[in-house]
């Protein structure tokens, strides 16, 4: 079960003096994932240009590289 489908009921609010929400409190489990999902984004988004390469030739660079 992914973290974001029990994302309500996993936080805790905290309320100002006038009884407005004003701060959360989240389960470091749920942050971390939460941070390595914008990581994976960024490297993503900075990869986005890069040459690509076929599987299979890949495979072949591995092979010829003694690497697999």
């Amino acid at each position: 079960m992914g973290a974001a489908e029990n994302l309500n009921h996993s936080f805790q609010y905290l309320y100002d003096s006038e009884g407005k929400e004003s701060h959360v409190v989240v389960p470091i489990n749920l942050l971390e994932e939460f941070l390595e999902d914008v990581q994976d984004s960024r490297d993503i988004k900075q990869l986005k240009n890069e040459p690509t390469v076929s599987f299979d030739d890949f495979i072949a660079d591995l092979k010829e590289d003694g690497k697999l």
